[in-house]
């Protein structure tokens, strides 16, 4: 029942061979395990430097277009103050001008009242709208006087200084009618002689003034 061969009692099973067998399995399983979990810590460290990088780019990228606003911002605002000073300039030059303008056109009022003023006094009116009574001619205004006489700048002097258009003299004529009258009346006498000396009187034009219409004359 029982096999006492020489083979089984004569040589007897090497424990050493078993362990040695299994030892080195266990070296090859930790080597790979090892060889694995480098690559992963390498593939992780490469993960981590293009995340890196990636992180970069984009705070590079953030900065560069941070800083394209900002000079953008800055041509916005230096455009809108270069325009503003030349708009600010402009007004400034206008302003001169106008005031230089004012001026002038006050100077050139001072001068036609003085003449107008000079005017009155040497005919004898006491003011613009101040009557002189003459005993061949009645009641006239120095407004009447003066288109009578074909005086345009005392025409538009007298009517800058308050002078009544529609003011009528003794004979319930205004100063434009006296005018028209005289227009006539010059017409007629010319007639004669077959040709027109009256050259003042066709030149003579009506424009509204103070919302009335008056005669401006040329001298």
């Amino acid at each position: 029942m029982f096999d006492f061969s020489c083979a089984s009692a004569c040589n007897p099973p090497n424990p050493g061979a078993n362990t040695v067998k299994v030892n080195m399995e266990d070296i090859a399983k930790r080597n790979a395990e090892e060889v694995e979990a480098k690559r992963k810590a390498e593939e992780e460290q490469r993960r981590k430097a293009e995340e890196v990088q990636k992180q970069e780019a984009a705070r590079r990228a953030e900065k560069e277009a941070e800083e394209r606003r900002q000079k953008e911002q800055e041509e916005v605002k230096r455009l809108a103050d270069q325009e503003k000073a030349k708009e600010a300039a402009a007004a400034a030059a206008a302003a001169e001008a106008a005031d230089i303008e004012k001026k002038r056109l006050d100077e050139e009022a001072a001068v036609r009242k003085n003449e107008t003023m000079a005017w009155l006094k040497k005919q004898g009116f006491a003011g613009v709208n101040k009557p002189k009574k003459s005993f061949f001619s009645g009641t006239t205004y120095a407004l009447h006087k003066a288109a009578e006489t074909g005086n345009a700048k005392i025409v538009g002097g007298l009517l800058e200084q308050g002078a009544n258009p529609s003011q009528k003299n003794s004979a319930g004529k205004t100063a434009q009618e006296v005018v028209m009258k005289k227009k006539k009346a010059d017409s007629h006498k010319e007639e004669g002689h077959g040709h027109r000396t009256d050259v003042w009187w066709t030149s003579l034009s009506l424009v509204p003034m103070s919302g009335l219409a008056c005669p401006i004359l040329p001298e």
